[in-house]
Formats: C-alpha cells, structure tokens, sequence
C-alpha cells in the first residue's frame, strides 16, 4: 500500500512540476509580446500620421 501511495505522490508532483513549467513558458511567452507590443508602438508614434481626408458633402 505505501509503495502505490508513494508512486500516486510522485505522479502527482511530476505532473505537478510539468504544469508549472508550461505556465513559465507562456508567462515569459506573454511578457515577451507584451515587450514588443510596447516596443511597436514607440516606433509607430514616431512615424508621421496623416490626419485624414476631410469629407466633402453633396
């Protein structure tokens, strides 16, 4: 009995570990876009925006 409790205990943790590793992963994934989402935009304020034509009503 105590060698099923103690192999239930180690899968238990193995699964454990895995599902916190694939929660770093996309942690460091987001941040990541999140970095180049802000970096995007910097760049994007730096280029000149046309203002829009204005509308000519008929």
């Amino acid at each position: 009995m105590t060698g099923e409790v103690f192999a239930f205990v180690i899968f238990l943790f193995l699964c454990s570990a895995f599902l916190i590793g694939l929660m770093l992963q996309y942690a460091r994934r987001i941040n990541r876009l999140r970095n180049m989402v802000t970096v995007l935009s910097r760049v994007n304020e730096l280029v000149p925006q046309h203002a829009p034509a204005p509308r000519k009503d008929v």
